[in-house]
């Protein structure tokens, strides 16, 4: 299992979900993000447990929340909420941009979703100055718009994150979606968003009521589903690591043993850019407990609650994701289900 834990820079792609797919799980944190890519035959399921904490988004004024100018962390670059700025300047001030995505269903119906992204931008003659790995980042991460005067627009982490979920599910020109066989559902946190998982491809017939005549696969309902809940998503105070962990490895437990597929890979992938803050570690051990065949190998550390941000607390929030973890991976869950990380 690797517990690498990134604090910053939140600015890579969830679409690297597609490109490393084993019969087997791996637990990742912030940056370290290459898991899945489905076998041709069967099917991942993955749960994302996504951080909506403050952090997240970049402060611009009048606009709600914002904590800690994380494209200026991200990117190294001018970023200040000191002002209103307008999508074109170049002077370092944060602004707000709509953002429009469209899905188009196998019945050639298009729907769209809108949603606020925030950004900073930096002139591409200041970009083409900087040392390789800096401007690679911003090449990389940041959208060149080749005006009078070229120049990248750089976004905030909650506005990467919601394009990179769109690009997950729908692909890009230069990255494939998730194969068809993929099933995959989201929690939030401090939000407390649940999307449970569904399959990318809709079935037959209505599993709801299988008598529904009006049912047809080719909606694409459960895309549409997806899409429709991780547009709107907003952020609050809290880093409930450990909480929201053992929330996702428990929806993920009971989703699979409603399902049966051939080689599947099952995940709880864990997206979070900060510390643990306001989180409770006897929660996370009470919730996934029930569901494991040795409980007691986690219940030594996690143990005690954050009442709030603490340097010497903070830290014991990983050992506990790391031992609930390690207790997936090794198959000690109940019922004989397959490894999960």
């Amino acid at each position: 299992m690797n517990t690498k834990k990134y604090k910053q820079c939140l600015v890579t792609s969830l679409t690297a979900l597609s490109t490393a797919m084993l019969c087997q799980t791996t637990a990742t944190y912030a940056s370290d993000i290459e898991i899945y890519k489905a076998p041709t035959t069967g099917g991942a399921s993955l749960q994302l447990v996504l951080d909506m904490s403050s952090s997240m988004v970049q402060e611009v004024r009048s606009k709600q929340y914002g904590n800690g100018d994380p494209i200026k962390n991200d990117f190294d670059i001018t970023c200040s909420n000191d002002n209103t700025s307008k999508e074109t300047e170049t002077s370092g001030y944060a602004y707000t941009l709509n953002q429009t995505r469209s899905f188009t269903n196998l019945k050639s119906v298009t729907r769209t979703y809108i949603f606020e992204g925030r950004f900073c931008n930096v002139k591409k003659s200041s970009v083409d100055g900087y040392a390789a790995k800096k401007k690679a980042l911003i090449q990389k991460s940041c959208t060149l718009v080749d005006n009078a005067t070229p120049f990248y627009r750089c976004p905030d982490r909650l506005t990467s994150l919601k394009h990179s979920f769109f690009d997950l599910i729908l692909g890009t020109n230069n990255t494939a979606a998730l194969p068809a066989t993929a099933s995959i559902g989201f929690v939030t946190f401090p939000t407390e968003v649940h999307q449970s998982i569904l399959p990318l491809t809709d079935p037959a017939k209505n599993p709801a009521n299988p008598n529904d005549t009006s049912w047809d696969p080719r909606d694409e309902k459960n895309k549409h589903t997806l899409l429709s809940a991780i547009a709107p998503l907003t952020v609050a105070d809290g880093t409930h690591i450990a909480r929201k962990y053992a929330d996702g490895a428990k929806l993920l437990i009971e989703h699979i043993s409603t399902v049966e597929q051939s080689c599947a890979g099952y995940g709880v992938y864990f997206l979070t850019d900060g510390a643990s803050y306001q989180d409770n570690r006897n929660t996370a051990n009470n919730t996934i407990s029930p569901y494991l065949r040795s409980p007691s190998e986690i219940s030594a550390t996690c143990t005690g609650r954050d009442q709030w941000f603490d340097s010497k607390s903070s830290p014991r929030s990983w050992p506990c994701v790391a031992a609930i973890a390690g207790q997936l991976q090794q198959s000690a869950i109940k019922n004989g289900t397959n490894n999960i990380n």
